[in-house]
């Protein structure tokens, strides 16, 4: 079994080939452990290949290295995919982010991010979006928007509600008349420290 024929010679095969056709070192089938690859017989298989059995058997195509035929046996991936789990993707799940060419997990207060696990894009329910962290209320000089993000109030106000323009207290010797801020009463209040009172009637 473990010769080949040359010309009118049966000649032994390598050590590593239980066959071979040829020459000693073209195999057919490989001893022990090893694995056949193409016809050279190897302990570990290539990249783009597992090791089925005594063959060096191809990945899915998504797989650079893989530890079985489907796409969901992947161990690492070719060209701009990432890793998730054991597939292969383009685009990495929500709670993780693409870390080079692995999904890593996002901090646990992200719903997503990007670039690291705690620069978030999005939030759990609950929570609102400023500056790349969610917290539980956005700063003072800042409102959440409908897409729950923390937008900057308007200048003349300390804290505003809804839109920037909305504002519930004021900034520097500015008074609050309604929701604005301004530098002089109108016609029926009076300035009483930030806030525009009503006169007496």
């Amino acid at each position: 079994v473990n010769y080949y024929i040359s010309g009118t010679n049966c000649l032994s095969c390598d050590n590593n080939c239980a066959t071979c056709s040829g020459s000693a070192t073209t195999c057919q089938s490989c001893s022990g452990s090893l694995a056949l690859s193409g016809t050279q017989c190897v302990g570990t298989c290539p990249d783009k290949t597992w090791k089925n059995g005594n063959i060096c058997s191809p990945c899915d195509t998504t797989c650079a290295t893989c530890n079985g035929g489907t796409g969901s046996n992947c161990k690492s991936c070719t060209g701009n995919l990432a890793l998730s789990g054991s597939t292969c993707v383009e685009t990495c799940p929500d709670g993780t982010w693409k870390n080079g060419n692995i999904c890593s997990p996002c901090d646990s207060t992200c719903k997503t991010c990007d670039g690291s696990s705690s620069n978030c894009l999005t939030c759990p329910d609950g929570l609102t979006l400023q500056d790349s962290v969610c917290k539980s209320q956005c700063n003072p000089g800042y409102y959440q928007d409908s897409e729950k993000f923390c937008q900057s109030c308007d200048d003349n106000c300390a804290t505003c509600s809804v839109l920037a323009t909305t504002c519930t207290s004021c900034s520097g010797n500015l008074a609050l008349s309604g929701t604005t801020c301004v530098e002089t009463c109108p016609d029926g209040t009076w300035k009483n420290g930030n806030i525009c009172s009503p006169c007496d009637t």
